[in-house]
């Protein structure tokens, strides 16, 4: 028999592959380095808004809609984020630029129960908390309960495509309104309040915050009064978004005791809406910007009830469920804008799972070389006779151990199934599906397979065929 025992040199070929490998793993090692370096540089560790740079359509620059816009841009600059003030006409207006394809705008304020028919690229973010109210200013304001009293007044109802336009004329197309005669007037809303306080208007129609300076402007300086209708509830319920509300007495002036009794009026909430050019992180960023600034402003939106006959965001729909944006939008808002969440979390269970699954294949393979070592080993006692150690190998008298050709035959065949053995150990060694660190597993079983070869070497020499 030959005399070879397993030295550290391999043949040119396996070295060769061997190189290969070891460069094809630290070249993946690399990549994951420079993929990892990627996401380390994008990450935020202090959350901030420098990602938003975001265009939001308000209304005219006197307005309560330009006034919200404004504070909220200060709150986003604050915090290194970038929020444009938009000017229009109003709701109308801002519908028509959110639903367009030029991306001119991102965000844009509009009233609720607008004509919200047919919009593609448009779906609701937020309904703010303070609603607005449909006022009707007028010289003679206090004498009006009913919307009958309005019979054959002249009212200016606000630009046109407005959203006061839109809302007057919703509720003067209500059934019985066509009988009461009453002229629409198209213009500016502040032009048209002086037009009622100079008398050319009887009624100057308004959508304005409560407490807007317009309205208070008109009913302290100009000495208008806001007309009042009991049956408010009856039209509130047949106007999409649309609900009856209080002015309670002397609102404007407690010691005058303006208005002089409660009003009963229809108010209508106001809506945040995101165009199709809008991100999942600005609007993430955007809410997380209106909750900090406005007290129970998620509360008010887990509550609310969506807008009729508008999509509500499923981003925002997230965001109010989980009291804030999930963290990987807080600490990855570019990441996510790449890759779809759902996308990123299904990659990482992906890139769990397929770890996982080369940890088993790995396990198992060493489990196999470990039992066919075991299998040898079994084998070279039931040789030897007994359980007998390699200690003791060495210890046997040659003369009177495996004095048959058959005997010494096996043992030569033992031999070379752990030479095969150890080669194929060296191979898995290198795998890809080794997890670093875990090579000294194979580098273990190796030994323990060359100890014995070099003892049944040892042996096989000082026997004679």
């Amino acid at each position: 028999m030959a005399d070879e025992t397993p030295g550290p040199a391999e043949p040119e070929e396996r070295q060769a592959k061997a190189k290969q490998r070891a460069w094809l793993r630290a070249a993946l090692i690399a990549v994951g380095v420079v993929i990892i370096g990627a996401i380390a540089l994008s990450l935020d560790f202090e959350p901030d808004l420098e990602h938003l740079d975001i265009a939001v359509t308000s209304g005219s620059a006197t307005g309560h809609y330009s006034d919200l816009v404004e504070r909220f841009a200060r709150r986003a600059e604050r915090e290194g984020g970038r929020v444009r003030n938009a000017h229009s006409a109003g709701s109308g207006e801002n519908l028509e630029r959110l639903s367009a394809r030029d991306c001119e705008v991102d965000f844009g304020l509009v009233q609720d129960g607008a004509a919200f028919d047919d919009l593609e690229r448009v779906e609701a973010i937020a309904r703010l908390p303070e609603g607005e109210t449909l006022f009707f200013f007028g010289r003679d304001g206090d004498l009006v309960t009913t919307f009958r009293d309005l019979e054959g007044t002249r009212i200016g109802v606000g630009p046109e495509g407005s959203g006061t336009a839109q809302l007057a004329e919703a509720l003067l197309a209500l059934p019985g309104f066509d009988e009461l005669r009453i002229e629409r007037v198209h213009g500016a809303v502040s032009a048209q309040i002086e037009q009622a306080a100079a008398g050319e208007l009887d009624f100057a129609a308004a959508v304005l915050q409560e407490d807007a300076a317009l309205a208070h402007e008109a009913v302290t300086e100009r000495g208008l009064r806001i007309a009042s209708f009991e049956t408010a509830p009856a039209a509130a319920s047949r106007l999409p978004g649309v609900r009856a509300g209080w002015i309670d007495q002397g609102h404007y002036d407690p010691v005058a005791g303006v208005p002089a009794g409660d009003r009963r009026v229809l108010q209508v909430d106001t809506l945040l809406l995101a165009s199709a050019c809008a991100s999942r992180s600005e609007i993430n960023a955007v809410l997380s910007v209106l909750g900090r600034e406005l007290p129970g402003f998620v509360e008010h939106n887990r509550n609310a009830p969506p807008p009729h006959g508008l999509a509500m965001s499923n981003v925002a729909t997230e965001f109010y469920e989980n009291h804030g944006p999930p963290m990987v939008d807080e600490y990855l808002p570019r990441v996510v804008d790449v890759i779809p969440l759902s996308n990123f979390m299904t990659f990482v269970v992906g890139v769990s799972f397929l770890f996982n699954l080369m940890s088993l294949l790995n396990r198992f393979r060493l489990w196999r070389l470990d039992t066919r070592r075991v299998k040898i080993e079994e084998e070279l006692r039931e040789l030897f006779g007994g359980g007998i150690t390699r200690k003791e190998i060495d210890l046997l008298d040659p003369a009177t151990t495996l004095t048959e050709a058959s005997e010494r035959a096996a043992l030569d065949g033992l031999i070379a199934r752990l030479r095969e053995l150890v080669a194929d150990c060296r191979k898995q060694a290198v795998s890809m599906l080794v997890p670093m660190g875990q090579e000294m597993v194979y580098r273990y079983q190796e030994s323990l397979m060359l100890e014995t070869i070099a003892v049944l070497q040892r042996f096989r020499r000082s026997l004679t065929d």
